[in-house]
């Protein structure tokens, strides 16, 4: 876990660069426009680490584990939350279009 927190602190200032060289943002239409900009880039990766939480629960409940009930169950319940995830992200994702449509960004 410390591993991966440390991956992503090295790596947020690449997918910042706004913050990492100041750059002053001029108006409030700009603010919008860069936070759009990178809810663009966040949410398809959340959408592809929830499909494979998805897949994950799929490949541990029915292939993995078919032989044992606990194990059955576990990933029946990971194929849940990958679902519900699936469905929360497209409709993140709807709204953000939603919202760049009506913004006109």
């Amino acid at each position: 876990m410390r591993r991966i927190l440390e991956i992503v602190l090295f790596a947020s200032p690449l997918l910042f660069p706004r913050f990492l060289f100041a750059a002053s943002i001029g108006s409030f239409a700009d603010l919008v426009s860069y936070f759009l900009s990178i809810l663009n880039l966040v949410v398809p990766a959340i959408f592809a680490l929830t499909l494979i939480v998805f897949i994950w629960g799929l490949v541990k409940g029915w292939i993995i584990n078919a032989g044992t009930e606990a194990g059955a169950e576990e990933g029946k319940r990971m194929a849940i939350a990958g679902i519900i995830g699936l469905i929360v992200m497209t409709g993140m994702w709807g709204i953000i279009a939603l919202a760049q449509s009506v913004i006109s960004f």
